[in-house]
């Protein structure tokens, strides 16, 4: 009789009286071994689903649309004035301008909600966070930007 240890993936021995017992456990650990491969094989594709699904989005291709930068830019604007506590009517009125302009160079609504969160999401982050040029020479920017919305 052959008795025979036979490694288990989960590093625990079993003794084996017959070659069919010995079978068994091989058979179980190729299986293991093709489960995890599954798994990992599932995993890469499902991130390659995901990377893919981002980069051919349409928000991500919109990206670079005019009227997105226009938003990115206009937040930066409203956002600087409300850091530099300029006059709160300057500055509401032209966020009111910029909504306006982008609900104007919208090709549809998708777009047009798009720029709006873009703008809102930007306004709020560099409402907090001091222009580069400093306050002084901010506002002198501002209003130049603010009397070219205007035209």
């Amino acid at each position: 009789m052959d008795l025979g240890r036979l490694p288990l993936p989960f590093d625990s021995f079993v003794i084996c009286p017959m070659r069919r017992c010995r079978d068994t456990v091989t058979q179980d650990r190729d299986t293991m071994k093709t489960k995890i491969i599954s798994k990992k094989a599932f995993a890469a594709g499902l991130s390659a689903f995901v990377a893919l699904s981002v980069y051919l989005s349409p928000t991500v291709q919109a990206q670079d649309s005019r009227i997105l930068i226009i938003a990115r830019d206009s937040a930066e604007y409203a956002g600087g004035g409300k850091y530099c506590k300029l006059d709160d009517d300057i500055v509401e009125d032209f966020i009111i301008k910029v909504d306006a302009r982008m609900a104007f160079l919208a090709r549809d609504d998708y777009e047009k909600i798009l720029a709006r969160l873009e703008f809102k999401n930007l306004l709020d982050v560099y409402s907090v966070k001091e222009p580069k040029m400093g306050c002084e020479a901010f506002e002198a920017s501002f209003l130049r930007a603010r009397q070219a919305l205007s035209e």
